[in-house]
């Protein structure tokens, strides 16, 4: 605004300033040219023309269908979840294997012939069963599972038993055994291992000693 004034008294002092009628004239001709360039500078500064928007449809952005690619990213987002099950077969698979469901069904024949309420489990997860305080040791069992789980009428964990084949003491299995068993003991659970050649008699007395 200022520079508008200033052009405009500079343009009245040339008026005065002007000798006859072509001076005049030409002086007119170069202050409107002058303030015309002055009037679209200031304009081009303020004005802006609006960029549209691009569109979308967002009546069709979050339906899940089958036919849409499963990627591998965002596993942990329920849609993609989804997306990765409707396109995948499922099918049954044993929650123990043989040896395991024969020692399964020993332990809660000898359970359930007691009557003292106790119920027996498989395959459960110790993060459901017992809790810590310290987030990094519930963390180091939460994921961890169990074989056997006898649990108390009131629903509280009262042992576990873990079966231990062939092979069992390969790797890392011997360390992650300590972590349940150790975890177990400070949480007021028995803690019992049966090896593949504990005969059936054994693991009926096994279980009769913590009943």
């Amino acid at each position: 605004m200022l520079s508008l004034a200033r052009a405009g008294a500079q343009f009245v002092e040339m008026l005065q300033l002007g000798q006859d009628a072509s001076l005049q004239g030409w002086l007119v001709i170069v202050s409107s040219l002058t303030v015309g360039a002055l009037i679209y500078q200031t304009l081009s500064v303020f004005w802006r023309p609006r960029r549209k928007k691009p569109y979308y449809n967002f009546r069709y952005t979050n339906v899940v269908s089958p036919f849409t690619p499963a990627t591998g990213s965002g596993i942990g987002d329920a849609a993609n979840q989804l997306r990765h099950v409707m396109a995948a077969s499922f099918h049954k698979k044993p929650v123990m294997n043989k040896s395991e469901y024969k020692i399964f069904k020993i332990v809660e024949e000898e359970v359930s012939g007691r009557k003292r309420g106790h119920r027996v489990f498989s395959q459960t997860a110790l993060g459901e069963v017992i809790s810590s305080d310290n987030k990094s040791a519930f963390a180091s069992i939460n994921s961890k599972r169990v074989d056997i789980l006898v649990v108390q009428p009131n629903g509280e964990p009262f042992a576990v038993f873990e079966y231990q084949g062939h092979g069992h003491y390969q790797d890392m299995a011997a360390a992650r055994d300590a972590v349940k068993k150790e975890a177990l003991r400070k949480a007021g659970v028995h803690y019992i291992e049966i090896r593949h050649d504990h005969e059936q008699d054994e693991i009926r007395q096994m279980v009769r000693r913590i009943m």
